[in-house]
């Protein structure tokens, strides 16, 4: 459980970092108004944001190691905690901490210790074979929202894309969960659930990037990170054998709400303009 926690916490400071760096790439960029191939390359072609995505496949890494061991409910919550990190250097860059930013940060830290003393370490149920089918073929309703999202007023739109991010990180974890990795590296390779986790990988990725574009760096983490620790989570307590410890459960539905409650109230706060130091107000 040691191992799985570690990789949990630390994966939540590369995505942290990376969402940073990639704020700062994506701002820098003209907005995209439709899905085009040859700018999206740019964006993300952009030296600050290859560092941000090759910090968050080190997350990633270190998430499907976690997801292994323990209940999405807890690694899903524990990544989300990276909305924090986000935040925190988002305020070294210029933004003032305030009272209310403090509280959410100390909320989410006692709702993951709670969940880390409630959550039951043990290996996920199988999933039949055809969700695994089911869920490469999400990504076409994914697209297609994304699509909505890129000709939408720009408000409207760092919703939607978040959102949309938030959808295919959630397919990602649950294949994560799934996933067999006892068979040996060229089975792995062929097996359906980790072309799950590339592609709604990728999907995911793109969408979060279009969203920086339109929203603010942590509003647009928290909408992202709400979307796939809900899903997820419940998708993993009812149907694949997620739980807490015996006469925990009450400790771990606290733990889940304190982290959900102060990631995303992170997102109503004033933060930096990354392109000019100045202080903006995230509208509630």
């Amino acid at each position: 459980m040691i191992i799985g926690l570690l990789c949990a916490f630390g994966g939540a400071v590369a995505m942290g970092v990376a969402s940073i760096l990639q704020s700062i790439s994506a701002k820098r960029s003209a907005a995209l108004s439709t899905i085009h191939a040859g700018r999206i390359v740019r964006l993300i072609g952009h030296p600050m944001y290859v560092a941000g995505i090759a910090l968050d496949l080190v997350g990633a890494v270190a998430a499907l190691i976690a997801l292994q061991h323990l209940p999405i409910f807890l690694v899903q919550s524990a990544l989300a905690s990276s909305v924090a990190i986000t935040a925190l250097i988002a305020a070294f860059l210029g933004s003032r901490i305030r009272r209310a930013e403090w509280l959410a940060l100390g909320a989410l830290a006692v709702g993951l210790i709670l969940l880390a003393l409630a959550a039951a370490p043990a290996p996920s149920s199988p999933l039949a074979g055809h969700w695994n089918w089911v869920m490469l073929a999400a990504a076409i309703p994914v697209v297609a929202l994304a699509g909505i999202g890129v000709r939408a007023a720009d408000r409207r739109a760092g919703v939607i894309l978040a959102v949309a991010g938030g959808l295919s990180f959630s397919i990602v974890a649950i294949a994560a969960r799934t996933l067999s990795m006892s068979a040996p590296l060229w089975h792995l390779l062929a097996a359906p659930a980790l072309w799950v986790i590339v592609v709604h990988g990728i999907l995911a990725t793109v969408m979060f990037a279009m969203a920086l574009q339109r929203g603010s760096v942590t509003s647009v983490t928290a909408l992202t990170f709400g979307t796939e620790v809900l899903i997820p989570s419940a998708i993993g307590l009812a149907f694949l054998g997620d739980a807490a410890r015996s006469g925990f459960a009450a400790a771990a539905a606290a733990g889940f709400v304190l982290a959900i409650v102060g990631a995303l109230a992170l997102a109503r706060f004033s933060e930096p303009d990354l392109n000019t130091g100045r202080t903006n107000v995230v509208p509630t």
